[in-house]
């Protein structure tokens, strides 16, 4: 049965599983009126169909809450109102979550909600700038990367982002300089986080596409900055800059040139899946899950360490390599798939891990666990299916690691 639960908008896609949703409250309803009298079953249908109404007027409102979350964010004039305005948004998200439990839904409102806070901050930014008769001196991007550019965010506010722009204009850094140091400070002021400064405020996020060109030059530099590798995505700013930049990388990625140094970047693709092949396992010889030792999370198992991250890393890995479009981790599983990267029963695997994974870590973040603890997990909290389902994620994510170690290591 298919489980390709979500695009990249956050919408449901019409796959087999709704099919077979309806398919079986149908045989289940035929079957529990087919022992009651005509008046009961009556009464069950309106049970039922009143049952459904509630659930839409539900969906309805939490869709209008969201809508005017989402304008008041775009008309803030500063990180007061901008607190204001996010802070009632994640709200909305974290009470969502506790109905539905949906990742899918998560991922989808909260990568709009950063979207919209990054380009209210850069709007209010060019607005005070314009007030002191400074402009854009060439076209700019500003592009979201990491679990922002695959639009994976979560309930815990992780902001990154890298900024370029086009040409060698005068005054081109200075003004770019103080436009993301003055974004970046209203961020941060309305409660976003940012906990590896990959953020344009630091010099080695931002730079004109000649100053990126000779980043990605450095074969260490490349290699150091996975992440940054294949995640960007354009989210404010003129497109052009964005393109190309993305279209450097990606020629990077693949190493179209040849001698030196394609062999140079097939010896750093090799490394990242030996680092990628290399994350330890979460189950022990024994079958018991492997919890932290010592430090704040003593006895706890730590789901980034063992499931997400190398889960995502090794899914990336594989889409540099097989030149995929997308840059969701479904989406990414999905185009896999479909070039034969990957088996059905593989990729089906991954995305029943995926949502297992990513439903406990945000269940932690609407519990209040900030963001470095809430991939931390207490397994004695967990019923025995959970418990099962992690296990099967977990050995899920492990075959997947072979497979990438098995792409990129030579004959």
């Amino acid at each position: 049965m298919a489980l390709f639960l979500g695009e990249i908008r956050g919408e449901v896609a019409q796959w087999s599983r709704t099919a077979d949703l309806l398919d079986r409250f149908q045989a289940e309803l035929k079957e529990e009126l087919s022992g009651m009298r005509p008046e009961e079953r009556l009464a069950e249908l309106h049970r039922c169909r009143e049952t459904i109404r509630e659930e839409l007027q539900r969906e309805e409102w939490y869709r209008e809450a969201f809508r005017s979350s989402a304008e008041r964010i775009a008309a803030v004039d500063g990180p007061e109102s901008l607190a204001l305005a996010v802070n009632e948004a994640y709200g909305h998200a974290a009470d969502y979550f506790g109905i539905r439990h949906s990742v899918v839904a998560v991922h989808a409102v909260c990568s709009s909600i950063m979207d919209l806070a990054v380009q209210a901050a850069l709007y209010h930014a060019e607005r005070l700038l314009a007030a002191t008769g400074r402009t854009a001196p060439a076209p700019w991007s500003w592009l979201a990367c990491g679990d922002h550019g695959r639009r994976e965010c979560s309930l815990n506010r992780e902001l990154s982002g890298v900024l370029c722009w086009e040409g060698m204009a005068d005054g081109a850094t200075a003004y770019f300089s103080t436009l993301a140091g003055m974004a970046t400070a209203m961020l941060l002021e309305a409660g976003f986080a940012n906990r590896d400064a990959l953020l344009p405020s630091n010099p080695s996020w931002r730079g004109s596409l000649d100053d990126w060109r000779n980043r990605l030059a450095s074969s260490r530099w490349v290699a150091a900055n996975p992440a940054f590798f294949a995640d960007l995505r354009h989210l404010h700013g003129a497109p052009g800059p964005a393109v190309a930049l993305i279209r450097l990388i990606r020629e990077t990625q693949l190493s179209r040139d040849n001698g030196v140094r394609t062999r140079s970047r097939r010896r750093s693709l090799r490394e990242l899946a030996r680092i990628v092949a290399s994350f330890p396992a979460g189950i022990d010889l024994f079958g018991r899950f492997r919890t932290e030792k010592s430090g704040p999370y003593r006895k706890r198992f730590n789901l980034g360490l063992y499931g997400i991250e190398p889960l995502v890393s090794s899914v990336r890995l594989l889409a540099i390599c097989r030149e995929t479009v997308g840059t969701g981790t479904v989406d990414r599983i999905r185009e896999l798939q479909e070039k034969e990267r990957l088996s059905v029963d593989l990729a089906e695997r991954l995305l029943t891990s995926w949502h297992a994974f990513l439903r406990l870590q945000i269940a932690n973040e609407a519990a209040g666990m900030p963001a470095e603890g809430s991939r931390f997990v207490e397994i004695g909290t967990l019923s025995a299916e959970e418990q099962q389902r992690l296990k099967a994620g977990l050995e899920a994510v492990e075959q997947l690691q072979m497979v990438v170690y098995q792409t990129l290591e030579p004959a």
